[in-house]
């Protein structure tokens, strides 16, 4: 699978398959794909958005790229899994001397 494929299916305006889909978001957790090609490929997607389908498929991609956590306890009435992947990047706010871990979390109801 080619990363230029996909920018260029989506900037068409094309649905990207779940294979696609994972290869981007594995891609993009590892870091094997450079930063410029994401920012293209999350271009084509903010200005050709997403099916149903194609954001049902990304957001289970990013849960299954981390750790996942069962919160199911939390609720009797609505079922909750996260995710909370964490990176080797830092977060510097305006000052530059506060850094902290930077998270991202998911949340799928079911």
């Amino acid at each position: 699978m080619n990363m230029v494929s996909i920018i260029e299916k989506k900037k068409l305006g094309q649905v990207l398959s779940k294979e696609e889909i994972e290869f981007f978001v594995a891609g993009a957790a590892d870091g094997s794909i450079p930063d410029y090609q994401l920012a293209a490929l999350l271009m084509a997607i903010r200005l050709n958005g997403m099916t149903r389908e194609e954001t049902t498929q990304i957001t289970l991609a990013m849960t299954n790229s981390g750790d996942v956590c069962d919160l199911s306890s939390l609720s009797k009435d609505i079922k909750l899994s996260a995710v909370l992947n964490t990176s080797k990047e830092f977060i510097e706010f305006s000052d530059n001397t506060v850094k902290m871990p930077s998270y991202s979390i998911a949340v799928i109801t079911e």
